[in-house]
Parts: structure tokens; sequence; C-alpha cells
């Protein structure tokens, strides 16, 4: 419940060593700590949502700082569901060499295929191998 070092009241602190519920000195919601060393709620200083960390060593559930969906990892460090276009993990692959529950390297969700009219369990239109279409 600390605010920035004007009109001060009780249980005010200075804009530093800021508490629990303490908030950086520029329009931040609860939950909110500094843009370094952010905490499981942390935030990073750019209207993101609740559970986002800093773009770098994402965890399980941690988001890129752009429109992605939930389960979407930076492209370094991947969790389970990541879905970069190299070194994948569990039901994602290269767009090459596909094979079933493939992803394509763009924002496509779980189950996705190419942005081409491919069916469901398709896969890239080079080197196929099971489920062509």
């Amino acid at each position: 419940h600390s605010t920035h070092p004007t009109s001060h009241g009780p249980h005010r602190t200075h804009p530093t060593s800021h508490g629990t519920h303490s908030t950086h000195p520029t329009s931040h919601g609860p939950h909110r700590t500094h843009p370094t060393s952010h905490g499981t709620h942390s935030t990073h200083p750019t209207s993101h949502g609740p559970h986002r960390t800093h773009p770098t060593s994402h965890g399980t559930h941690s988001t890129h700082p752009t429109s992605h969906g939930p389960h979407r990892t930076h492209p370094t460090s991947h969790g389970t569901h990541s879905t970069h276009p190299t070194s994948h993990g569990p039901h994602s692959t290269h767009p090459t060499s596909n094979g079933p529950h493939n992803t394509h390297p763009t924002t496509h969700g779980p189950h996705s295929t190419p942005p081409t009219s491919h069916g469901p369990h398709s896969t890239h239109p080079t080197q196929y191998s099971s489920h062509k279409p």
C-alpha cells in the first residue's frame, strides 16, 4: 500500500524497498513489482495480464510479452507445450518432415496445421510421413 513520496499518510514508504502490495511509482496495479527480478505474479512493465513474467527464462505458464495465448513460451528455454520451430518437444515438429499433431511456427494453437487448406492432423506439404491429406 505504499505510494510515491507525495502526500504521505500512514503506512506509506519511500518508492524503494517496496512491500508486498507496494507499487512502482507509475500507475501499476496490485501484485506488481519493479521491472526486474519478477516474482510469480509479477508483471512486465507493459499492460500484461496475470501470471506473466519477464521475457526471459519463462516458466510453464509464462508468456512472451506479445498477444500470445496460454501455454506459449519465449523462443528460448521452452517449457511443455512450446512450439518454437526448432528443437521441438511433444506434439510439435519443424515445418518439414512433419508428423502427427504438427504446428506451424506461427501463432497457431495446439494441434493446428500450416495456413493452407489442411484438415486435422495434416502435415506440411513437404516430406509427408503419416496422416497424408
